[in-house]
């Protein structure tokens, strides 16, 4: 079954996929953190380092205060 599965898998052709993340900058991403503004990418929580998507922290000031957030992507699927 695995065999199938990953057969068919290598059949899609690089135009049917729709890239989300440029490995650059959040293009195309909406940082939301809890207590601030859709859009706030507060204390730049969420950025791009190396090629990679990171969450960081260490621009928070103490405590943490329940600060959380989410990334939205801005085209629906």
């Amino acid at each position: 079954m695995l065999l199938v599965f990953t057969a068919a898998a290598g059949a899609l052709s690089a135009e049917e996929w729709t890239p989300l993340f440029n490995g650059k900058d959040l293009s195309g991403w909406i940082p939301k953190i809890r207590g601030y503004d859709l859009g706030d990418n507060f204390a730049d929580t969420f950025r791009v380092e190396d090629g990679l998507l990171k969450v960081r922290f260490d621009k928070y000031d103490l405590p943490y205060q329940d600060r959380f957030g989410h990334l939205f992507y801005e085209k629906p699927f």
